[in-house]
């Protein structure tokens, strides 16, 4: 009765435990920055393995195009060696009956024992070159697909995982599989804006030159109805000159709005107030259409 007792009492220490990790961890994943992702999911490797007793903590990512696994994040404890840097992008292939297939179906791989692993699979040989014995790995399931996979080794002995060991890294599992969507889907929206950001640009450049390109003929055609202003001109001509004149102003204001597109963007377009003759306004309007009219015998 009295063993019973004190295993309940580690049950609820460990829960208790447990459920300040998660606490711990989901606060930390909550409040990260798109800067600080990397840092943050490692620190919280090494929170799990340090509560577990583990050697290492690591992701693949599946490249199911290339048939490839790319490791994303590590912990190692001091006595493990770090396998990231030799291994950083992996052909899956040799690994697929015995690891991916599995995890592709959404299982999990569990060795409680490395050593009774077939001594010729690459799985056997990958995990004893870096002395694991025992490894817990587990599917990163979105959306009821496979993206990848975190494993957990411990290299210090084989060990049956238990049922509060299970739940831990079930959840831990699901709340890297939310920070790494999360993370994608930051990065693309960031990916977006900068595309977003360069096309304005491109956009401000097009107008700038577009602005000298326009007010070049402008200049030429207001420059010759100037000239043509200087010479003997009939009162019809000079009705007609005034017209070209008119609207070649209205034209140039027109355009240096149009062009002027950074303040549109920016919403500092100003309207004030001013005077002008509405007289004067309506005669220019009908003398720039009076030809149209006359054509069409209005």
């Amino acid at each position: 009765m009295k063993e019973i007792t004190n295993d309940l009492k580690t049950t609820n220490k460990s829960n208790q435990a447990f459920q300040e990790i998660i606490i711990k961890i989901a606060t930390d994943f909550i409040n990260v920055s798109i800067e600080d992702f990397d840092k943050t999911i490692v620190e919280a490797f090494k929170i799990i393995g340090s509560f577990l007793d583990l050697d290492r903590v690591y992701v693949f990512e599946y490249n199911k195009k290339n048939h490839m696994m790319v490791n994303l994040y590590e912990w190692v404890s001091l006595n493990a060696l770090p396998k990231k840097k030799s291994r950083q992008k992996v052909d899956f292939e040799p690994f697929f009956e015995d690891l991916v297939r599995k995890h592709m179906r959404g299982n999990s791989v569990i060795i409680e024992d490395v050593e009774l692993l077939n001594k010729k699979s690459e799985l056997y040989k990958v995990l004893a070159s870096v002395n694991v014995k025992s490894v817990y790995t587990l599917p990163l399931m979105y959306q009821e697909e496979c993206i990848g996979y975190i494993a957990f080794d411990d290299n210090q002995k084989t060990r049956k995982w238990n049922v509060i060991e299970n739940r831990l890294l079930r959840v831990f599992s699901e709340m890297i599989t939310n920070l790494m969507m999360r993370q994608k889907r930051e990065q693309e929206v960031l990916e977006m804006r900068l595309k977003v950001d360069e096309a304005s640009r491109a956009k401000g450049q097009f107008l700038a030159n577009m602005s000298h390109e326009i007010r070049t003929p402008l200049s030429g055609i207001y420059n010759t109805f100037y000239l043509l202003s200087t010479t003997d001109l009939s009162l019809e001509q000079n009705e007609y000159l005034a017209v070209g004149q008119s609207s070649i102003d209205s034209l140039a204001s027109i355009v240096d709005d149009v062009l002027d597109i950074s303040r549109i963007e920016a919403g500092k377009m100003e309207v004030y107030e001013d005077l002008f003759n509405l007289e004067e306004e309506f005669i220019r309007i009908i003398r720039s259409q009076k030809s149209f009219a006359d054509d069409k015998g209005l």
